[in-house]
């Protein structure tokens, strides 16, 4: 009908006698918070505690039974936006740095199959605060890497996207998803807070800083090692790295010089 063309919620029949609790208000992390309502008429209800629901409570279950899940993506519509943790609170989540190189990439994956633009970053400041859903319990409770896309447009037709665009929507998102799926695969990331040297110093030490994010996994912290030599051939030197806090590392650079490699 008419009324119920555009329906949100699950067909749960309340105390209230209005229908439906909102699935992705419905799980445990930041449940009850703002961004959801504790009215079972309104199309953000809750539901009455975490779980309440058959479809979360089945979802949450088949996560916790396939410690292999790396990440998830979930669609929804509409404004073109790429996001991740955290909706409930507007604090970041440990892994920020990370989170925001993969809404980058995948964004730009997105814009490369038919130039459209899509922002990203986290829920909360991204679109609006939402507490109690999916995209959050994923990654506090399980450690999975999480992520939650709006897809086309941007309001021109909203939720009744033209039928022309319905391909074109699943095509470049189909790029960000197989994006995500490799990513996913690799489980240490290395990355470089102030840069790699293009050149270093003659005769003199150099320290480079490097990060390392375990996506999955454990990392030990005395493993990590450099490897370098100067010139173009000739066996490699070992160096031990640093630790520095937040899985940091000072990399030594072996004193070199002037005009090697």
């Amino acid at each position: 009908t008419p009324n119920s063309r555009l329906w949100r919620k699950n067909r749960r029949l309340s105390a209230g006698g209005c229908y439906g609790v909102d699935d992705n208000r419905n799980y445990a992390t930041g449940w009850g918070g703002g961004g959801s309502s504790s009215d079972p008429c309104n199309e953000t209800y809750r539901g009455t505690a975490a779980f309440s629901e058959p479809e979360t409570a089945a979802m949450r279950d088949f996560a916790v039974a396939r410690p292999q899940i790396l990440a998830t993506q979930s669609y929804h519509s509409y404004s073109q936006l790429f996001m991740s943790p955290w909706g409930y609170t507007a604090s970041l989540p440990p892994d920020n740095p990370t989170f925001l190189e993969v809404d980058a990439a995948s964004t730009q994956a997105i814009a490369a199959v038919h130039g459209v633009s899509y922002a990203y970053g986290p829920i909360y400041s991204t679109i609006y605060q939402a507490s109690g859903g999916d995209v959050d319990w994923y990654y506090a409770a399980e450690g999975i890497f999480s992520f939650t896309t709006e897809l086309r447009d941007t309001g021109a037709y909203g939720f009744e996207l033209p039928p022309d665009q319905i391909i074109p929507t699943c095509e470049e998102n189909f790029a960000a998803a197989m994006y995500l799926a490799e990513w996913a695969t690799i489980p240490i990331k290395f990355s470089y807070p102030s840069g790699r040297p293009s050149r270093v110093d003659p005769m003199t030490p150099t320290s480079v800083a490097l990060k390392i994010s375990v996506i999955w996994g454990t990392l030990d912290g005395s493993s990590p090692r450099l490897w370098a030599r100067v010139g173009d051939s000739g066996p490699f030197t070992q160096y031990p790295l640093t630790p520095e806090p937040d899985n940091t590392f000072t990399a030594p650079l072996p004193t070199t010089p002037c005009g090697r490699t």
